[in-house]
């Protein structure tokens, strides 16, 4: 569970625009927090409860020119909330474990990052509540027929739904994922915009992933 198209495009996409504090709840290898500290000045928390995950993003943000200011924690975020005690983020950003239903691989680590037993969509969305600023962001990359489940949580909570990205492999294609904003604000309409990754009938990525990616493809 490294590196996707999918997490790539997501980490373009998010906006970092004023963000001073950023909070990544799954780390992973280290790519979101790695792409948004290329383009913002912020200090970042990444957060990663599989260990040789959390390793091998420690060993990536250590490469990298941005390791001052890229934190990379060993904890599930519900443990790094209680003994951490941060202070809240101005953005989250997270491509949370979204199976629920699913079968379970024998692949330990597999399991951490797609099933949610680890981290429901119920902790999720109490986690980003509490640690969200009153006028921060919180960023979710999450599959069309799983998002329902993460709204329907996120209504016990002062998280409002501001924005959809449908994500289209290509036009013809229906979309299976999506970008979902969410904040504070109270009485906001929400938007919808869409991104489309192939070019009809090819594998070429179309301008608007191309031009979104070219900082971070080096062949784009």
């Amino acid at each position: 569970m490294k590196v996707s198209l999918d997490a790539c495009l997501f980490g373009a996409y998010c906006d970092t625009q004023d963000a001073n504090m950023i909070l990544d709840i799954g780390a992973g290898t280290g790519l979101l927090a790695l792409m948004l500290a290329q383009k913002s000045p912020a200090h970042i928390d990444a957060i990663e409860i599989d260990k040789a995950a959390a390793q091998q993003a420690q060993e990536n943000v250590t490469a990298s020119p941005f390791k001052s200011r890229i934190h990379i924690h060993h904890s599930s975020i519900q443990d790094f909330q209680r003994t951490v005690q941060p202070e809240k983020y101005d953005m989250i950003i997270c491509n949370p474990p979204f199976f629920s239903d699913h079968l379970n691989s024998q692949n330990t680590q597999r399991n951490l990052a797609r099933h949610n037993e680890s981290l429901s969509f119920n902790e999720l969305a109490s986690v980003m509540d509490q640690l969200l600023t009153d006028s921060g962001a919180a960023w979710l990359l999450l599959p069309q027929n799983e998002h329902q489940n993460f709204l329907n949580a996120a209504g016990n909570t002062a998280l409002n739904l501001t924005k959809c990205i449908d994500i289209y492999s290509r036009k013809d294609k229906p979309s299976k994922l999506a970008i979902w904003k969410y904040s504070k604000e109270q009485n906001c309409k929400k938007t919808t915009e869409s991104i489309t990754i192939y070019k009809a009938n090819n594998n070429q990525y179309s301008d608007e992933f191309s031009t979104l990616l070219a900082d971070y493809y080096l062949k784009l």
